[in-house]
């Protein structure tokens, strides 16, 4: 029987997949650090302050990430999603 690269390396598709996301969003993050940085200093930022900002963020997404584990452990994968989604509507209301 013909094994992928995949199976070889001990991962399955969906995994992969999730990795490959994982990989395009964190692109999309360093592409906007390079220009909203910038950006931020040219509206009158420091950049210092820029510094903190981004630090600042790179550490709620490493909670985040960490809480969304522990979540769809405790809660399971469905109800985590549904209960981010329903934070992120609230937040984005108020």
């Amino acid at each position: 029987m013909k094994q992928g690269l995949l199976s070889k390396m001990g991962m399955d598709s969906k995994m992969a997949l999730g990795y490959f996301g994982v990989m395009i969003f964190m692109m999309g993050d360093g592409l906007e650090q390079g220009w909203l940085s910038s950006y931020l200093m040219d509206h009158g930022l420091t950049v210092q302050q820029s510094a903190l900002l981004f630090s600042v963020y790179g550490l709620a997404a490493a909670v985040a990430a960490w809480l969304s584990g522990v979540l769809a452990e405790i809660l399971g994968p469905r109800k985590a999603m549904m209960l981010g989604l329903s934070l992120f509507i609230i937040g984005s209301i108020i």
